[in-house]
């Protein structure tokens, strides 16, 4: 039996939760081999009417015939995510093997927080800064950044990284699905793909404290966010089709495909 509360929880400075809430999972189905998802809604299954049966970890999970520890947390960053792995990390299993699936979200989220403090942005600004078009390297340096410290945790575990809603970033040399779960579904479901896209909405809000942090000139900044906002309306465009998402998550559907791709993955390399 697996400890949730081992696992920092959700509060008001982490989430939008204003109350300690520890929104985990752990089903025992007395096997020696443990799966872990790490991720946000669409790892926790937001939207979904029967959650834990739905969900693309429980899909996962009931294939391998594993047990499964469910991390995900509405609403967190890729920083955060790395927090959580790095807690598993420090944990003793008595499991023959562990399995990891890292299901990314949108670059930015809890920029300058409690969680990026590994992340020297003046380092990066020193060593890549000419154009605003380089803070695009930006997004993807945090997002390797958190796979190598993920990787560095957990060398003896099977990691799989993936990527939700935006497009993959940073996962270069890694076990990882090469093409995004929003892709995967229009591929299998008909529905038009937008471009690429690296952050939504909650991205760019947070990353404007990057402003606060370099000496980036106001317009340069208003370029990139408003070229960040753009892709984010396409992408939002995508995921406002109520056949396939309710309130920008997936539906069960979906988990099934996300699902599937995790467990080709596994099985294939």
């Amino acid at each position: 039996m697996i400890n949730t509360n081992h696992f920092t929880v959700a509060n008001n400075t982490n989430s939008h939760y204003q109350t300690a809430t520890n929104t985990y999972n752990f089903v025992n189905r007395q096997s020696k081999e443990l799966l872990v998802t790490i991720g946000e809604s669409w790892t926790w299954g937001s939207d979904l009417e029967d959650r834990l049966k739905s969900v693309y970890g429980a899909l996962v999970s009931d294939h391998l015939d594993c047990d499964w520890l469910n991390l995900g947390l509405p609403g967190i960053g890729n920083f955060f995510i790395t927090h959580l792995a790095e807690q598993l990390g420090t944990m003793k299993f008595n499991y023959n093997k562990v399995r990891v699936i890292c299901t990314f979200t949108e670059v930015g989220r809890q920029t300058d927080s409690q969680f990026d403090i590994d992340f020297n942005y003046n380092n990066w600004y020193l060593q890549n800064f000419t154009d605003y078009k380089d803070l695009y390297k930006l997004l993807h340096s945090m997002n390797l950044s958190c796979v190598e410290r993920i990787v560095t945790a957990l060398p003896d575990y099977e990691v799989v990284f993936g990527s939700n809603f935006v497009d993959p970033l940073g996962f270069e040399n890694k076990n990882h699905i090469n093409k995004s779960w929003v892709q995967l579904m229009s591929e299998q479901q008909g529905f038009l793909y937008s471009d690429y896209c690296y952050v939504m909405q909650h991205g760019v809000t947070h990353l404007e404290n990057v402003k606060n942090m370099l000496p980036i000139a106001d317009s340069d900044m208003k370029k990139w966010m408003i070229e960040l906002l753009e892709g984010a309306t396409r992408r939002i465009d995508v995921l406002s089709k109520r056949k396939f998402f309710k309130n920008l998550h997936p539906l069960e559907d979906g988990h099934r495909i996300w699902a599937d791709a995790c467990i080709e993955v596994f099985e294939n390399g």
